[in-house]
């Protein structure tokens, strides 16, 4: 087979027709809607998060305890945990009056 065949052939196997170009891009559309779609509920749910975090955190200054926030069936929202965490990986050394990180 020669070059010029092989170029031939190389450039009818890269040549898509318009009914293979239209799914392509209706693909990509739905493709793309979805990860829209995806990336609103992400956002939205931040959104939640934060607010129960913060209205978590407002029935504890009002007086509730976890105890029985959680007997009401409220569970202590992530964000507070992860919070909670992040601090205590920078606590305090009483000894020397400086921090020490956990690892």
């Amino acid at each position: 087979m020669s070059v010029k065949s092989l170029r031939s052939e190389r450039r009818e196997m890269m040549v898509i027709d318009s009914g293979e170009m239209r799914a392509l891009q209706e693909s990509l559309e739905r493709r793309t809607k979805t990860l829209d779609a995806l990336a609103d509920a992400a956002a939205r749910q931040v959104s939640v998060e934060e607010r129960l975090t913060d209205a978590y955190l407002a029935a504890i200054d009002a007086g509730w305890t976890k105890k029985e926030l959680a007997d009401a069936g409220v569970k202590e929202p992530a964000l507070v945990r992860r919070r909670r965490e992040a601090e205590k990986k920078q606590r305090p050394n009483h000894q020397h009056g400086e921090y020490e990180h956990e690892q």
